[in-house]
């Protein structure tokens, strides 16, 4: 099965503001998300006009400051596939800088309440596909894995441990060797600062070298790459007073212990 994807001027999109090019090959996936709000159209005819709500709604926000629709692309619940952004176009939709230049977005269009259709798993799946001809990567992530945020809903994160964009694949037996605990351990120690009461249950009693030697190789390669986004647009707001209605989109749900460490630190040299 191929998609066909309507294209921009048939659902009336407006000129984007400018846009930022990056090749799919350049990327290690696509997020899924979902509107979550506004919810699902009435009818197939009135998919266009959401669409269309939508980007003004984006471009609208001052806060964000979108150049366009966020998203690459879209699947309404009857199966069609719509160009967003499209191909080779940087996304705004991810939550941060890193995640955008990572993944390209593609959103369901359905919100609360809404199921996903089969249909749309359909579509999504062969979207997805297409993404990979493209020349992008095999990772398929939902949203909320960048941000902590329940996007793209209950029912498409239950679909997404289908991965049925990869049921035609050629599968070669390969022995998984990466223990199910090694990535908990690994964010507790560096997220969590090892605190003994979030110990994650799963861990074994006594960890092996190999995995602290993990966890030190993991500490190093974040010390290189510096701080985030995130870390940075959370320390700007907090500076600014921290009101929860100019809270920051690119930030998780709760901040890690040691953003605070960090920003206490920064005041401190500050002051000196």
């Amino acid at each position: 099965m191929s998609v066909t994807i309507i294209p921009r001027a048939e659902w009336g999109a407006a000129k984007p503001r400018r846009r930022t090019m990056l090749p799919p090959e350049r990327l290690d996936g696509v997020a899924i998300h979902w509107f979550g709000s506004p919810v699902a159209a009435k009818s197939h005819d009135q998919c266009p006009a959401l669409l269309r709500s939508v980007q003004q709604g984006h471009l609208n926000n001052k806060k964000e400051n979108y150049s366009d629709i966020a998203y690459n692309h879209a699947v309404c619940p009857h199966g069609s596939a719509y160009e967003l952004r499209g191909f080779g176009v940087q996304t705004g939709a991810n939550g941060f800088g890193a995640c955008n230049r990572s993944h390209a977005a593609i959103v369901y269009m359905a919100g609360t309440g809404d199921k996903l259709t089969e249909d749309a798993k359909q579509t999504l799946a062969e979207v997805i596909r297409e993404w990979q001809k493209q020349g992008a990567g095999l990772d398929v992530k939902p949203h909320g894995h960048f941000t902590g945020s329940s996007c793209p809903g209950k029912d498409v994160l239950g679909w997404l441990p289908e991965r049925m964009w990869a049921k035609d694949e050629k599968k070669v037996p390969v022995k998984d060797e990466t223990p199910d605990w090694l990535m908990d351990f690994v964010y507790w120690r560096l997220v969590d600062d090892g605190d003994a009461t979030r110990r994650p249950e799963n861990l074994p009693t006594r960890i092996p070298s190999s995995a602290w030697e993990t966890a030190s190789k993991v500490h190093r390669i974040a010390n290189l790459m510096g701080p985030q986004d995130p870390f940075l647009d959370w320390a700007a707001w907090r500076g600014k007073g921290g009101h929860k209605t100019t809270r920051p989109h690119s930030l998780p749900v709760e901040i890690p212990t040691p953003w605070w460490g960090a920003l206490k630190r920064i005041r401190t040299s500050s002051k000196t």
